[in-house]
């Protein structure tokens, strides 16, 4: 759905407001899963989430590397983008959530996943300017 809408989003919002509010969107989700598991209701509403986490994420970021890196280095751009958020991002992200949750559990896991989703709001609210 997200996906379909984006071109309406993107008239509306800029790419740094859409990548805010994906990462704001995770630290939700990862809160509510780690803490509301006993609703079906918080899940369902967790899952809905996440397409929009995802979608908003991955739709902002490769416009955003578009237009970062213009002409003959889109493709090194986005291949970098690849590598660091879903090649290095996820070894990092499962190496870290496997140690939380053997050492903090569940609950406490979500909710470093959810510091790291803040995190990156912020990172993006100081350092990206598109």
């Amino acid at each position: 759905m997200l996906f379909l809408r984006l071109p309406q989003l993107l008239r509306r919002f800029t790419l740094r407001a859409l990548l805010v509010a994906s990462f704001a969107c995770a630290a939700i989700r990862f809160l509510a899963i780690g803490w509301g598991v006993e609703s079906l209701v918080v899940l369902a509403a967790a899952q809905l989430l996440h397409a929009a986490t995802f979608g908003a994420f991955h739709a902002s970021s490769v416009a955003t590397v578009h237009r970062l890196s213009p002409g003959p280095l889109e493709g090194r751009g986005q291949a970098l983008f690849s590598t660091v958020t879903y090649g290095f991002g996820s070894a990092a992200g499962s190496l870290l959530a496997g140690w939380t949750w053997g050492e903090l559990g569940p609950a406490a896991s979500f909710a470093v996943s959810a510091a790291f989703g803040a995190l990156g709001g912020a990172l993006v609210l100081w350092k990206v300017r598109v």
